[in-house]
């Protein structure tokens, strides 16, 4: 689930009428915050047009004095904005710390926080001898939205750090982007720097070069998001430019454990009445950029077998693993596992937001969301059931957030064929030509194992659809991409599709992951 502000959970719960709200019939304003009417849920758009939640509402009033702003914007336009990273405390209001770590942390620009190494320390950066009043406590799974910086010291406290306000003779100044910089009346009221909620100081003056005056409104001092905010707090010496060092920086998550682990997704707008529960695994030490990687297992539903078989390479290659889970006693018709939920098996076409591609994108969302990933795109693959799931899946949501996708080993396939309805073939008028023109373009790859050519295969579908593909996998596979391809050429579609049969493999997951993976991650 979503972490993010509830309004009715805060303390002003009763008293949000729906006059304090703004209804929204033009576009989202950058740096805005926005709500449904369905939901009590708040976020913040920043100027990419993404979304991000506050983890729960003194953050939301580190930001924020009141609700006044919230816009109320359809579920519509809600569901097309991406969702990004929790937003973290705002620079220079409050410290934190963790029940679980015996510090306290002041917290700079782009959630980067600092030990603060003694009381002696805190005193000096307060200004006063009451300054645990400014601690907060963060939970253990929000503490992973921040990345810890280099301690403040006795040695180096009289730089301050990125987001303190002080004051040196009486005029206010305030540490930003490394420099310090004198604010005028007007800055501090145009970006909202509260004296309620800083921490102004005047025992200290930073040794910082002087930048510009701030004299009215500063666009990244008041994004939430903090998306130009520097990785590390440094200190240029006055009249130098010295470039800010941005070291590699290790892959975090609150939700993904290193190694082993599994979480539960469920959203009431994609699977409401059905928890999926995702199984993981993390290597230790990957860095923010490492991929993601969603395995769909195949009609054995041995979920947990899949995971173990994949470990050697996600270790070996550097990549998140993420297996979502389709037991049989739930999902127990073809239409509500391989084929992708998009129709039910009475023929009703089901709302986009059912799909199972929605429902990836809905999960990494979600991963993101709780950590500090900067992937914008996952990678799919699917194994025999999972690869009929895939395939699909990529049919008929082409602009899902897949960078690229393998198809493994599946039974039979949904064919290019207008003449056949769904699953086996387009049928409808669903599959128009913008829509195929986007699937014949996504990077997917056709895979099968040149052993898997048993007629009799338990799990091979029989059907008189299937038949006609082929009589075994290889057959359906080849006879599968060779039609798909004379289709796109027939109908003028760029193709970006491959197709191999993988030497000495059968019908074993096992077998094909080491192939698979290369094919992915491989030099």
């Amino acid at each position: 689930m979503q972490r993010c502000v509830s309004l009715g959970l805060l303390s002003f719960g009763l008293m949000l009428a729906s006059s304090l709200f703004v209804h929204a019939s033009l576009a989202i304003a950058p740096q805005s915050l926005v709500k449904t009417e369905q939901a009590s849920a708040v976020y913040y758009v920043d100027t990419q047009g993404n979304r991000h939640a506050f983890p729960d509402e003194q953050v939301f009033f580190s930001w924020y004095q009141d609700f006044s702003a919230v816009t109320i914007i359809s579920q519509s336009q809600m569901a097309a904005l991406p969702l990004r990273a929790n937003i973290v405390y705002r620079p220079g209001t409050y410290w934190i710390k963790i029940q679980s770590l015996p510090k306290v942390y002041a917290v700079g620009q782009g959630g980067e926080i600092r030990w603060i190494e003694s009381e002696q320390v805190a005193q000096q950066l307060s200004g006063t001898y009451q300054w645990q009043s400014r601690v907060r406590d963060v939970p253990d799974t929000f503490f992973l939205n921040y990345h810890v910086g280099e301690a403040i010291t006795t040695e180096n406290v009289s730089q301050g750090y990125n987001g303190l306000v002080y004051t040196n003779g009486g005029d206010p100044w305030m540490v930003w982007n490394g420099e310090k910089h004198l604010l005028t009346a007007a800055a501090i009221t145009a970006n909202a720097l509260r004296s309620d909620l800083r921490i102004w100081t005047d025992t200290i003056t930073p040794t910082r070069a002087i930048g510009q005056v701030m004299t009215g409104h500063v666009d990244e001092v008041v994004d939430a998001a903090q998306l130009f905010a520097p990785v590390v707090d440094h200190a240029p010496v006055a009249g130098e430019q010295i470039p800010l060092e941005q070291g590699e920086i290790s892959l975090i998550s609150s939700l993904i454990p290193e190694g082993y682990g599994s979480f539960v997704f469920q959203d009431p707008s994609i699977n409401p009445t059905i928890p999926m529960t995702v199984y993981t695994y993390r290597p230790a030490g990957l860095p923010q950029d490492a991929p993601i990687l969603f395995v769909i297992h195949g009609a054995s539903r041995a979920v947990e077998g899949y995971r173990s078989s994949w470990v050697p390479y996600a270790e070996q290659y550097g990549f998140v693993l993420l297996l979502p889970h389709f037991p049989a006693d739930v999902y127990t018709s073809g239409y509500q596992y391989p084929y992708g939920n998009i129709y039910t098996s009475s023929r009703m076409a089901l709302p986009e937001n059912y799909w199972y591609a929605t429902m990836f994108d809905a999960i990494f969302d979600q991963v993101i969301a709780t950590s500090n990933s900067t992937e914008q795109l996952y990678d799919l693959f699917g194994f025999s059931g999972g690869g009929q799931l895939v395939h699909r899946a990529i049919f008929a949501k082409p602009y899902a957030k897949v960078r690229r996708v393998i198809a493994a080993s599946s039974g039979w396939y949904l064919w290019p064929d207008y003449g056949q309805t769904y699953p086996a073939g387009f049928g409808e008028a669903f599959f128009d030509h913008d829509r195929l023109a986007q699937s014949f373009s996504v990077p997917m790859q056709v895979i099968v194992g040149s052993e898997d050519t048993d007629p009799n295969a338990e799990n091979l579908s029989k059907s008189a659809a299937a038949k006609l593909q082929g009589s075994q996998r290889v057959e359906r596979a080849t006879n599968f991409y060779n039609a798909a391809r004379q289709f796109a050429m027939d109908n003028g579609l760029l193709f970006n599709w491959t197709f191999q049969v993988v030497p000495g493999v059968a019908h074993s997951n096992y077998q094909m992951a080491p192939a698979a993976a290369q094919l992915l991650y491989g030099e």
